[in-house]
């Protein structure tokens, strides 16, 4: 099977790469949100019509040398149009992390030629 950038990749390969992004993305929502702590209720709300909404998140791992990250598109309907979850092995701070989750959704709108997008991050740093 060929993967990004005509990369040779097994199924196996596959399911174990999804179970650690998955076990990575756990880990960051104990982290982010510990269970002494009251939870905020967040919910999604949907952009208007003929508008596309992109979610971004990032988070940092193992003493800031890991960042994941996840992006989402959906369109004024709710229907998923693309999405991409990723990591990488160096170091940097949530800021850091948070900015470059955005320029890769900046990039993937221009490279599917999406217009009308708007962005939505839960870093008030990086939005202001």
């Amino acid at each position: 099977m060929l993967l990004w950038e005509n990369t040779n990749v097994t199924p196996t390969l596959i399911v174990t790469r999804a179970q650690e992004v998955l076990h990575e993305w756990s880990c960051m929502q104990k982290i982010k949100h510990p269970p002494h702590h009251k939870e905020q209720t967040h919910v999604w709300t949907k952009p208007q019509q003929g508008w596309i909404k992109c979610n971004v998140d990032a988070a940092i791992f193992n003493g800031n040398m890991v960042m994941g990250y996840e992006i989402c598109f959906r369109n004024s309907t709710c229907n998923f149009l693309l999405g991409k979850s990723d990591f990488g092995h160096f170091p940097a701070t949530v800021l850091e992390a948070e900015a470059l989750d955005l320029l890769e959704s900046i990039k993937m709108t221009i490279l599917k030629d999406f217009h009308h997008v708007m962005f939505e991050t839960d870093n008030k740093i990086l939005v202001d």
